[in-house]
């Protein structure tokens, strides 16, 4: 099941993730999607409900989900650059303010 779809600020690629969480990246007419790799920081264990694409960089990709944790993940390596840990996120609910990540938590 798709929970999140998101299209780059520039137009040329794609993401989304869902209930296996997994997180499938691609470039707007250039064949299939490819699934992210966790990388040493490891990936979703749970649902993915957010996927936000920062507005500064192409590049990178934020997610969340159920499992209380938060990547940011380059499109170019196509693994996780950075993880926070203790977000539990149920639905859209990751943002930016200028340089700033915004994110809100659905469980106190």
């Amino acid at each position: 099941m798709l929970h999140s779809c998101e299209i780059s600020p520039k137009g040329t690629h794609y993401a989304f993730a869902g209930e296996l969480g997994r997180i499938r990246l691609g470039q707007l007419n250039k064949g299939d999607p490819v699934e992210v790799e966790g990388g040493h920081l490891g990936k979703h264990d749970n649902r993915v409900f957010c996927l936000k694409w920062n507005p500064e960089d192409n590049n990178m990709l934020l997610s969340g989900g159920w499992d209380q944790s938060v990547f940011f993940w380059d499109v170019r390596v196509k693994t996780s650059v950075h993880h926070i840990y203790g977000h539990y996120i149920g639905g859209e609910a990751i943002d930016f303010k200028g340089t700033q990540v915004l994110l809100g938590n659905n469980k106190p």
